[in-house]
C-alpha cells in the first residue's frame, strides 16, 4: 500500500543522529510474566475517532469499526508521525486502563497501539525519534505506557508487529 503523495512528508522521517525517544522504565517484575510487554497506548474506538479529528483526516470513509478502524488508525498515525512501526495489539487491563477494557473470549482485554515490544532486542529498540514521539503524543493526547500482552509468550504472533 503506497502513501498518497499529498500525505507523504519526507521531513517527518527520523534523521541520522536524531535521538530516540526515551521510554519509561519497564515494570520492575517485567521478566516474571509469561507475556511480553508493549510500549504504547490503550485505546477505544471513541479515542480512535477523536484522533481522526485531531489529524484532520480528509479521506476517512467510515464508519469503520473494530479491527479495520484500529489498523487504519495505526496506519494514519504512522503517516502523520513519520514513525512506521505502530502496531495494533491486545493487552491486559490494569488499574489505569480498565475503563478502556473489552471482553474477548471471556477475558478482559484492552486494545492498544504499540510502538515497541520486549519480544526481542530489535523490537525493544525499534522506537521513534524524540520529534516523532512528540507528534504522536500531540495527536493522542497522553504519554505512552507499558502494557502487558494479552497473549502468552508461546501464543505471541509476529503477524501483529509491523
Amino acid at each position: 500500500m503506497s502513501i498518497p503523495a499529498e500525505m507523504h512528508d519526507p521531513s517527518l522521517a527520523a534523521k541520522p543522529g536524531e535521538f530516540y525517544a526515551r521510554y519509561d522504565a519497564l515494570p520492575t517484575n517485567w521478566r516474571d510474566h509469561n507475556s511480553y510487554w508493549y510500549y504504547g497506548w490503550a485505546v477505544t474506538e471513541k479515542d480512535l475517532k477523536r484522533f481522526h479529528e485531531v489529524m484532520n483526516v480528509q479521506n476517512y470513509h467510515g464508519p469503520y469499526t473494530g479491527h479495520v478502524l484500529y489498523g487504519w488508525t495505526a496506519r494514519q498515525l504512522c503517516v502523520r508521525s513519520g514513525y512506521r512501526h505502530i502496531s495494533f495489539v491486545f493487552g491486559e487491563p490494569d488499574e489505569d486502563t480498565k475503563k478502556k477494557q473489552y471482553i474477548i473470549d471471556d477475558k478482559p482485554t484492552v486494545m492498544a497501539l504499540a510502538l515497541s515490544c520486549t519480544r526481542s532486542r530489535r523490537l525493544f529498540w525499534e522506537r521513534p525519534s524524540e520529534k516523532q514521539m512528540e507528534r504522536l503524543v500531540n495527536i493522542i493526547g497522553e504519554q505512552p505506557r507499558w502494557i502487558l500482552d494479552h497473549f502468552t509468550k508461546e501464543e505471541f504472533s509476529m503477524d501483529w508487529i509491523s
